[in-house]
C-alpha cells in the first residue's frame, strides 16, 4: 500500500472513531464474555467508520436555482463542488436541455440551447476515486422571455364596485398569450384570452395576486402584485342644520362600512367653529350611531362636510347647510372681577355709544359693572359687546365698547386659570403690565396662565356634552362631602358656579374637590384649602372645554367626567382614565361648556 493510500485509510479511521464515539466502540461488555471486559471486533470497527463517513458526507455539492434561458442562446454555469480529502472530482449530468452538455473534469455546463422551448428535470453528479459520490437536481427552463405588467403594479379598488384592470404582456417569440391568476380578491376573474381582470370584489383586505402569461410552447412569465380592497362606507345626511350660537347642538347620524370591526375616523370640514362628530359604538341594522355635536359659533350659514374613512382607506361624504343663528344675549350676569386690587371690568361712564372705552375700576356693584356672559361667548352689557378695536391681532390692541356684530373679534371662552381668550387671536383679556389703577383701558395681551388677566365671571352653569345636563351641587348641600353629580340643567343656585383665578371651582363658598387625585376619584364638595385635590385647569377652546385635575397621577392630567356610558341624572362624577376633551377630540361624557 502506497503512503497516500495508507494516509486515507488512517483519515476514514479516525473518522469512524470520531463519529460513531470512542466510547461506543470499545465499551460494554458482550453478555457470554467470561472475563466480562468489553470487546469490539474489527468489522464493527468497519461498519462504524462505513456510516460515519456516510453521515459527514465526503464530497459537498452546492444547490443550484431554477435556470431560465432563451431558445438559441449562449448558456455557461459553473458546478461547485468540493472533496474533504482533497481528491479530483469527476462531473456527469442527466436531462440536460439539448444543445447542453458538462465538462467530465471541471464540471462547467455549457453550449447553445435548441431553438425548441422546454422544461427539463436535471441531475448533476460528483463522484471521487474512493466511490464516494454526491448529486444535485433542479429546473432547466428553455422558454422565451415573457414580460407580465400590471397596470398599476398595485391596485387600490372599493368593496362592491365593477372594475375593470388591464393586464399587458409581451413574448420575445411573438406568440399568442394566455393567462391565469392566483391570489385575485374573491369576486375578481381574469379572462385567460386578454388578461382582462374584471369583477366586483366581495371581500375586504389586502391579496398578493400572481398573474401568469403562458405561450404555445410552455413558455411563462409572471408578475405578483398587491390589491388592496377598500371597504364600502356609508353615512347619512343630517339634512340642513339650524341651531342657536353657544347651545348645545347633537345631531345623530348613521354610518356604515362593509369590513367586519371596521374603525371609524371622521373629518369635518366648513362646519361652524366648536363643532365636531361623535363617535357611538352602538349598531342598529348594520347602521353605527355618531353625532354632530358641539356648541357652534359665530353665528352664520356654513356649508359643512363630514368625511368617513373606514377600514382599508374606505370613504365617504355628506355636504349640507348648517345655519348658526344668534344667541339670544342671556347667560350669567354680574361684575367680571379682575384678579388685583379688587378691580372690576367697567363700562366707562355706564355708557352704551359705539367705541366708549372699557377700563378696570374698583369694584363698586354699579350699572357700568353688571355684565352678561352670554351663551355664546360674548361679554355684553347696555346692549352691546366688548370688542377688540378692528378686530386686533397684536398684543396690546385696545378693546372697546361696540354693537354686537356675531364676529369672534366678540367673542371670549374660558382657558388655563380663568383667563378669558378671545378665539380670533388667540390672545387674552389682559391690562397692560398689570397697570391697576382705575381707568386703565383694558387691551389683548399673551395669556400668561393668569399673570395680568385673570378674571371671575359671574357664577353660572357648567353644561355636560350629555344634553340637558350640569354640574350640580346634590341637593344644594353645603357639606363637606356633598357629592357631585349630573343634574337637569335649570339655573339653579345649586348650579351657579365659579372659576376662580386661583385654579378652583366654587359654589357656596366650597370648592369642587376630590378626596384623592386618581383616577376613579369621586367629586365631592370640600372646604376650600382643606388638604383635597381642588386644582382645576381648562382647555380645548371654543365654548367646549376640557377640565383637567392639575398634578394628578405621576405628574398627568386627567379629566373631570361623568362615568363612561352613565348619563342618568344623579350620576356622581369622577376623575377619568384621560377619555377627556383636547382641541381635536371631545368626549360627550367629559366636555364642558363653562359659563
Amino acid at each position: 500500500m502506497t503512503g497516500k493510500g495508507r494516509a486515507r485509510l488512517s483519515r476514514i479511521f479516525a473518522t469512524a472513531v470520531l463519529g460513531a464515539g470512542l466510547a461506543a466502540t470499545c465499551a460494554a461488555a458482550s453478555p457470554g464474555n467470561s472475563g466480562g471486559t468489553g470487546t469490539t471486533s474489527l468489522s464493527t470497527v468497519g461498519q462504524a467508520a462505513k456510516s460515519a463517513v456516510a453521515a459527514v458526507g465526503p464530497i459537498y455539492l452546492a444547490p443550484v436555482p431554477t435556470q431560465q434561458n432563451r431558445p438559441d442562446s449562449a448558456v455557461t454555469l459553473t458546478i461547485r463542488a468540493s472533496d474533504k480529502a482533497g481528491d479530483p472530482l469527476t462531473y456527469s449530468a442527466t436531462g440536460l436541455p439539448p444543445g447542453l452538455s458538462i465538462d467530465p473534469a471541471t464540471g462547467l455546463i455549457t453550449g447553445t440551447t435548441a431553438a425548441a422551448t422546454g422544461s427539463y428535470d436535471v441531475a448533476v453528479t460528483a463522484s471521487d476515486p474512493t466511490g464516494a459520490s454526491a448529486s444535485i437536481s433542479f429546473t432547466w427552463r428553455v422558454w422565451n422571455t415573457i414580460t407580465v405588467t400590471l397596470a398599476a403594479g398595485e391596485e387600490t379598488i372599493q368593496a362592491g364596485t365593477p372594475v375593470t384592470v388591464p393586464v399587458s404582456a409581451t413574448d420575445s417569440a411573438g406568440q399568442t398569450l394566455t393567462f391565469r391568476a392566483t391570489g385575485l380578491p374573491s369576486g375578481l376573474s381574469i379572462n385567460p384570452a386578454t388578461g382582462v381582470i374584471t369583477g366586483s370584489a366581495s371581500a375586504d383586505g389586502q391579496f398578493d395576486a400572481t398573474i401568469t402569461a403562458t405561450d404555445g410552447g410552455g413558455s411563462q412569465g409572471s408578475e405578483t402584485g398587491q390589491w388592496d380592497v377598500n371597504g364600502k362606507a356609508a353615512i347619512t345626511s343630517p339634512g340642513n342644520l339650524m341651531t342657536t350660537a353657544g347651545q348645545l347642538a347633537q345631531i345623530s347620524l348613521k354610518v356604515s362600512d362593509t369590513a367586519d370591526n371596521a374603525w371609524l375616523y371622521y373629518a369635518i370640514a366648513g362646519g361652524p367653529p366648536g363643532s365636531y362628530v361623535n363617535w357611538n359604538s352602538t349598531t342598529t341594522d348594520g347602521w353605527k350611531s355618531a353625532s354632530l355635536t358641539g356648541w357652534p359659533a359665530p353665528p352664520g350659514t356654513y356649508k359643512t362636510t363630514i368625511s368617513l374613512i373606514g377600514t382599508y382607506n374606505s370613504t365617504a361624504s355628506v355636504t349640507f347647510t348648517w345655519t348658526v343663528e344668534a344667541a339670544s344675549g342671556t347667560g350669567p350676569t354680574g361684575p367680571v372681577r379682575l384678579d388685583l386690587d379688587g378691580k372690576c371690568l367697567d363700562d366707562t361712564g355706564n355708557s352704551s355709544a359705539n367705541g366708549n372705552k372699557v377700563q378696570i375700576w374698583a369694584c363698586n356693584g354699579g350699572a357700568a359693572q353688571n355684565w352678561t356672559y352670554a351663551e355664546d361667548g360674548t361679554l355684553r352689557i347696555h346692549g352691546k359687546c366688548l370688542d377688540d378695536t378692528g378686530y386686533g391681532t397684536k398684543a396690546g390692541t385696545k378693546l372697546q365698547l361696540w354693537s354686537c356684530t356675531n364676529h369672534t373679534n366678540q367673542m371670549w371662552t374660558g382657558v388655563n386659570a380663568a383667563e378669558l381668550q378671545s378665539p380670533l387671536s388667540g390672545l387674552c383679556l389682559s391690562v397692560p403690565s398689570a397697570d391697576t389703577r382705575n381707568g386703565t383701558q383694558v387691551e389683548l395681551g399673551d395669556c400668561q396662565g393668569g399673570t395680568g388677566g385673570a378674571w371671575t365671571l359671574p357664577a353660572g352653569e357648567i353644561m355636560s356634552g350629555l344634553p340637558g345636563e350640569c354640574v350640580t351641587d346634590s341637593g344644594g348641600g353645603t357639606a363637606n362631602g356633598t357629592k357631585i353629580v349630573l343634574g337637569t340643567c335649570a339655573d339653579s343656585s345649586a348650579q351657579r358656579w365659579t372659576v376662580d383665578p386661583d385654579g378652583t371651582i366654587r359654589i357656596f363658598g366650597k370648592c369642587l374637590s376630590l378626596a384623592a387625585p386618581a383616577s376613579g376619584s369621586s367629586a365631592v364638595l370640600w372646604s376650600c384649602g382643606a388638604g383635597h385635590m381642588q386644582q382645576w385647569i381648562l382647555t380645548g377652546g371654543g365654548l367646549g372645554s376640557a377640565i383637567w385635575a392639575a398634578g394628578t397621577i405621576s405628574g398627568d392630567e386627567t379629566a373631570l367626567e361623568s362615568p363612561p356610558g352613565e348619563t342618568a341624572t344623579g350620576t356622581q362624577l369622577v376623575l377619568g382614565a384621560g377619555g377627556g376633551t383636547d382641541a381635536d377630540v371631545h368626549v360627550s361624557n367629559a366636555d364642558w361648556h363653562v359659563w
